[in-house]
């Protein structure tokens, strides 16, 4: 459990992001390309982190983007779940529960089931950044996203 809230205090001081997604698909799916931007963070209570990220997509055209997560601390099973919240609050899109299996490392418990397509995460951390790593695997995809969070100074 110690590692699951070492894990979840860097989450409080994480102020800005990039991120590299990869494709390894037959065909293309528009999943190359790369990103980087500032998090907002904000606690809505002891155990429920929100991230809402801005940033900007190199693709090869800049383009905006942002995305909101709401991180779940459970300290009774050991375990922090990741939401996205592009439906709003109510309506969250389950990611996935990342658990500890190291010092410095959660991965994720199950693999998540999104229509045909599989998700699976790990994160490890330092006390600069956290690197969340995930893969989506299905009939059509098959990418890597690496999302490289950054402590604010």
């Amino acid at each position: 459990m110690q590692g699951v809230l070492d894990f979840w205090e860097r989450l409080k001081a994480v102020k800005s992001f990039t991120l590299h997604a990869e494709s390894h698909a037959k065909e293309e799916t528009g999943w190359n390309r790369l990103g980087s931007g500032e998090v907002v963070v904000s606690q809505e209570n002891e155990n429920v982190i929100l991230f809402q990220e801005k940033g900007t997509w190199q693709m090869p055209e800049s383009m905006a983007f942002s995305n909101v997560f709401r991180w779940t601390l459970d300290r009774t099973e050991g375990r922090v779940s990741l939401e996205h919240l592009r439906r709003g609050p109510t309506h969250p899109v389950f990611l996935f529960d990342l658990v500890a299996v190291g010092s410095y490392h959660l991965a994720s418990v199950d693999a998540h089931l999104c229509g045909e397509d599989v998700y699976q995460a790990q994160v490890v951390w330092d006390s600069e950044s956290i690197r969340l790593s995930w893969r989506v695997m299905g009939p059509k995809k098959n990418e890597e996203v690496e999302c490289l969070y950054k402590r604010g100074e």
